[in-house]
């Protein structure tokens, strides 16, 4: 809890998150973000446009990071190095996941 609210601070402080992002920011939820895209598609229909909403299923996203390109990223884009980019890259480098089912 201590490193992502270490992390949090900085990206926030940095303003590094991108400004359309809901998660992981005070104030902003899935209800935010259902609103801006209602209000979108308000103003759109108002102004006699096509609209064209495309929902997908991001629930499983982090499985599908690439995580060399994630251990890059910290450094380069957040600024993220010393003990604390080591920590990450630590947790995140060679790790495997399988699922065993006993029938």
């Amino acid at each position: 809890m201590a490193a992502c609210n270490q992390v949090h601070s900085r990206v926030s402080a940095n303003n590094l998150y991108p400004s359309l992002q809901s998660s992981y920011r005070k104030g902003h939820s899935t209800e935010t973000a259902l609103l801006k895209i209602v209000n979108d598609i308000l103003l759109n229909m108002n102004k006699q446009y096509v609209t064209l909403l495309v929902l997908l299923d991001f629930s499983a996203a982090f499985d599908t990071v690439d995580h060399d390109i994630l251990i890059q990223r910290l450094t380069t884009k957040f600024g993220i190095n010393g003990v604390v980019f080591n920590w990450f890259k630590s947790h995140l480098e060679r790790r495997s996941q399988h699922v065993s089912v006993q029938v």
